[in-house]
């Protein structure tokens, strides 16, 4: 019996979900840097989503263990894509003039 097709399809759920979480190493910094912000402001955030990260990370585990991956896989996902925080939108925070001249 082979389950390759079934190590494909995890395998490739935990790698994209394992590059999610990791380029949080990228893209807080060069964020903070288009936004004009001082490094000790985002070290700050950056230390904060750690710290939900780290803060989360048990209770995702116990639901995981409890009712399956998808419990914890498709809400991470979902959840974050919906949010209505900032979005390069004119007047959020990400609008930078300079991306788009003539606006």
């Amino acid at each position: 019996m082979s389950h390759a097709g079934v190590f494909l399809s995890v395998g490739a759920g935990v790698l994209l979900l394992s590059g999610l979480r990791a380029s949080r190493q990228v893209v807080i910094p060069l964020w903070a840097d288009h936004l004009g912000l001082d490094p000790t402001q985002a070290s700050l955030i950056y230390g904060i989503s750690g710290a939900i990260d780290m803060l989360v990370f048990y209770p995702a585990g116990k639901l995981m263990d409890r009712k399956g991956r998808q419990w914890v896989a498709v809400p991470s996902t979902l959840i974050p894509s919906r949010w209505p925080g900032p979005r390069s939108e004119p007047g959020s925070v990400c609008w930078s003039n300079a991306q788009y001249p003539g606006a």
